[in-house]
């Protein structure tokens, strides 16, 4: 591959301009020179506003899943969801670019090092979904428990409130020897060190960092065609 690596992400709830713009400006600090990233809102009259309960949850996904599928070759090598719950992300199915997950590329490293983790979420129902997606993409038992920090949706912009909540959770599970903790926001960063002896990924970060990876090496992934009808 001669050119960037095209992602095509897209937001899992609706937002306001000034947030798609500091979530695509993330985006861009984060890509480095072998990818380019274009963040786009969620569109359409059933997109939510915050993933607040499972119902939302269920509307992000289908949305997400929509929009993604009409995302064509010409624009984008993959789509990335802009989210841990990886909304619209169906392994093995159709489509016309890749659709690819942050929690999908994140729990897949974790997976092949056979690290077991927990995770930091502002709610419960994107703590029931994540642990939902991880059991789906068969790392479910190396999630090992969620601690929800209890905050609306605002409490992503607010990003020293969420890193002071974060770290209390991530001192406190070091303690009790966990070795990894996953941010449970795609959004927010996260600053190095954040507590010593445990590891807290950016997950945002670390998809990137492997998508990079996978660029740099030649392995993209494979476009799943539609099924085709068995000739009589």
């Amino acid at each position: 591959m001669t050119g960037p690596l095209r992602l095509r992400v897209i937001a899992p709830v609706r937002l306001p301009d000034e947030a798609i713009g500091a979530r695509q400006a993330r985006y861009r600090e984060l890509a480095g020179p072998g990818l380019q990233v274009d963040l786009d809102p969620l569109t359409g009259p059933d997109a939510p506003r915050a993933l607040d309960d499972a119902a939302a949850v269920e509307a992000s996904i289908a949305c997400v899943r929509a929009q993604a599928e009409a995302v064509t070759p010409d624009v984008a090598d993959i789509v990335l969801p802009d989210c841990v719950l990886d909304p619209g992300v169906i392994p093995g199915a159709a489509s016309q670019v890749p659709v690819l997950g942050i929690l999908q590329l994140v729990g897949s490293h974790l997976a092949a090092l056979q690290q077991p983790f927990t995770a930091v979420t502002r709610n419960r129902p994107i703590a029931d979904e994540l642990h939902r997606k991880a059991g789906e993409y068969g790392f479910g038992h190396l999630l090992l428990e969620t601690d929800v920090i209890d905050g609306g949706i605002e409490l992503i912009s607010d990003e020293p409130e969420w890193v002071r909540r974060l770290s209390a959770v991530a001192v406190r599970r070091a303690a009790e020897g966990i070795g990894t903790v996953f941010n449970g926001c795609s959004a927010v960063a996260v600053p190095p060190g954040l507590a010593a002896g445990v590891a807290v990924i950016d997950p945002t970060a670390l998809a990137l960092q492997l998508l990079s990876l996978s660029r740099s090496t030649g392995l993209l992934p494979v476009v799943h065609p539609a099924a085709q009808p068995v000739p009589a």
